[in-house]
This record gives structure tokens, sequence and C-alpha cells, in this order.
């Protein structure tokens, strides 16, 4: 996976913030979060998506697509596809 030009030109290590990012997010409040069903769901949609950029990040919005989809709160940006 390709990662944000900018963020890498500065040496920002993308993947261990997502990775530290979904570890706080499933640490936190269980209610928080989608089913794994849901999220595998949510997933498989934005793969298909022509709005995912090839860095996992959503065009419509700008937020990582992993972190978006295992919120239990997280909506779908574009025509609302996780329905």
């Amino acid at each position: 996976m390709r990662y944000c030009r900018i963020c890498e030109s500065l040496g920002f290590d993308v993947t261990k913030h997502l990775e530290q990012a979904l570890e706080r997010l499933e640490r936190s409040d269980p209610s928080r979060l989608a089913s794994e069903e849901d999220y595998g769901r949510r997933l498989s949609i934005c793969a298909q998506c022509k709005e995912k950029l090839p860095d996992g990040t959503c065009k419509m919005c700008g937020c990582y697509v992993v972190l978006r989809a295992r919120m239990a709160e997280g909506k779908c940006p574009y025509r609302n596809q996780w329905r």
C-alpha cells in the first residue's frame, strides 16, 4: 500500500501510526466498535469503491478507511454505501 507522499517525505511512519490508532480504538469502549461482520463488510465495500485511494484514504473525506470502518458510528461519506 502506498501512503501519503508528504507524510513519507517527512519521515512519518504511516503504517505504525495506523496500527497504533487501531489498537487505541480497539482498547477503548467496545461499544464504540463496529462488529467484526460490519467491519469486514465495510472494508469489502471500500475495496471496490472508486473513491478509495491507493494510500488507504477516502477521496471524499480524507480519512483512513480502516479507522472509519472500525467505528460503530462510522458512516460512508460517498452515497452512504455502508447502509
